[in-house]
């Protein structure tokens, strides 16, 4: 029978670190992503905020950055929206105060 610490460790994976590892290998890869996908990573937004091109490498897909205004909206629709979730997640969690 497995322990209640073996599987507290394969929920916390599962649900947290998988998905954190999964963003961060999006972001990793993201200069060889197509043009439509790179729309998708805030590499691509973030990118858009600088004063100067930054240098990918030679295997680097090209694509025209956005503009800082619209990188800045899609920014903070992001972080508006990931908040917005946390928030409906948090009031769905079941909190138990009592003696266990």
């Amino acid at each position: 029978m497995p322990s209640v610490a073996g599987v507290s460790a394969l929920t916390a994976w599962l649900t947290l670190l998988l998905p954190a590892f999964a963003v961060m290998g999006w972001e990793v890869i993201h200069f060889l992503l197509p043009p439509q996908l790179k729309r998708l990573s805030v590499i691509h937004y973030l990118k858009g905020l600088l004063p100067f091109p930054l240098g990918e490498g030679p295997f680097a897909v090209l694509v025209e950055l956005p503009g800082a205004w619209t990188s800045l909206f899609g920014l903070l629709l992001l972080s508006a929206a990931v908040l917005v979730f946390a928030g409906w997640r948090v009031t769905r969690m079941e909190l138990h105060y009592g003696d266990a």
